[in-house]
């Protein structure tokens, strides 16, 4: 009976000891000493090695194949980082604008409060657009002196007869169904705009006619030009932005 004792602690001793220097082994440790912790305490010496930290060092694969990988988790988080960075960089030139337009703005409705001339001079170029007035403050603010007061009125007065005799040209050269729907496209585009700006680019609106170039969706639509030279086509739900006008030739 003690002999058969014996031969099933035996048996009980070696497997758990093989078990505890097959987990050390696979944590860099010596499997052979553990072998025979897990031999003489059973499983002790077991629930120690699991407890214990890895001595292997991390290996990572940076082949080619594995880096391009889309699966790589440093290639997502990297794309991660650089995405918010890049969307960060993009907000912070706008953040900055806004809040130089916006006190310029400010600047701009004092003068009109104390100043009759400027209030009367802005008066009349809101009469033409929110986007020559606000064009009109900006070139004041620019100079700040009273001096070029009516020179500036004169030069964008001279401006807006010029882009209407434009958008008359343009007109006449289109179909009536054509020149009427340029023109309610117009009119619904400067209602929709906010302070002379384009809501959805929010750059500022420097001229608004009617479209009579080759791009057949934009027949009947309008041409808008933006601050930075991009050029925007509309007509109806149909929009497309260009980096430049001869882009829409």
């Amino acid at each position: 009976m003690l002999i058969y004792i014996a031969i099933v602690w035996i048996i009980q001793a070696v497997i758990v000891g093989f078990l505890t220097a097959t987990v050390a082994d696979a944590k860099g440790r010596d499997g052979t000493s553990w072998f025979f912790v897990g031999f003489l305490v059973g499983v002790f010496g077991l629930v120690a090695i699991v407890g214990m930290p890895s001595l292997k060092p991390i290996r990572v694969d940076f082949s080619e194949e594995t880096l391009r990988s889309p699966a790589n988790p440093l290639l997502l988080q990297k794309t991660d980082v650089e995405s918010k960075l890049w969307t960060d960089a993009r907000r912070i030139p706008e953040a900055v604008k806004a809040t130089a337009q916006g006190y310029e703005s400010k600047k701009w409705e004092v003068l009109k409060l104390v100043d009759d001339q400027i209030r009367e001079a802005s008066a009349r170029m809101a009469a033409l657009g929110a986007s020559l007035e606000e064009e009109f403050a900006e070139k004041y603010l620019m100079v700040n002196d009273k001096l070029y007061l009516p020179a500036l009125e004169a030069r964008l007065q001279h401006k807006y007869e010029e882009e209407q005799v434009s958008i008359r040209d343009r007109t006449a050269s289109l179909s009536a169904a054509d020149a009427k729907s340029s023109i309610a496209e117009m009119e619904d585009y400067k209602s929709w705009m906010i302070d002379g700006m384009d809501r959805m680019e929010r750059l500022r609106v420097v001229l608004i006619e009617p479209y009579v170039g080759k791009w057949l969706p934009a027949h009947g639509g309008i041409k808008v030009t933006l601050e930075n030279g991009e050029v925007i086509l509309k007509k109806g739900a149909f929009r497309r932005l260009f980096a430049k006008e001869n882009d829409t030739i």
